[in-house]
């Protein structure tokens, strides 16, 4: 058995299904869609607000305030760290992850509940280039509530496309 496996849009699968069946028999393909995998928004601000209580960095937290920014602004570790790694940044992040651990005590790392870390490689030799943070609908409530306390500056974009 042949495994093969392939991003399509939902709108292309049967026809894809019908292709593939010329060469493998009707019955012998089976397509398995990937479910969507994104937190669904908050019901209500108050997780919003209880986060951005927790993470805001004060004014003796700079690292704290670099990966906030980082991360609610679209942070991509190549192109805007040229590739090197910055282990400010990682304290950073730890920093972050450790002041949301009361509200997800169960979340491997609960910075992922604000952005998501998608990792790229090089194609042909599938070595690392960076990570790339994309923002969720959560991270996009705390992001604007930490910009209106003043913990983080205004001039990040709200919103980041992937």
């Amino acid at each position: 058995m042949t495994l093969l496996i392939a991003k399509l849009k939902p709108e292309h699968a049967e026809a894809a299904k019908a292709a593939l069946a010329t060469w493998c028999g009707v019955g012998d393909v089976h397509l398995y869609l990937e479910q969507a995998t994104d937190l669904p928004a908050p019901a209500e601000d108050t997780l919003a607000a209880d986060i951005a209580e927790l993470i805001a960095p004060h004014d003796n937290q700079p690292m704290r305030r670099e990966a906030l920014e980082s991360a609610l602004g679209g942070h991509d570790s190549f192109w805007d760290g040229k590739g090197l790694a910055d282990p400010s940044l990682r304290n950073g992040f730890v920093a972050v992850s450790k002041a949301l651990r009361p509200l997800f005590p169960h979340d491997a790392s609960p910075i992922d509940r604000l952005a998501r870390r998608v990792k790229h490689y090089e194609p042909g030799t599938r070595r690392y280039l960076g990570t790339r943070y994309q923002i969720t609908p959560l991270g996009k409530a705390v992001k604007a509530r930490l910009i209106a306390m003043g913990a983080i500056h205004k001039g990040l974009k709200l919103s980041v496309e992937a």
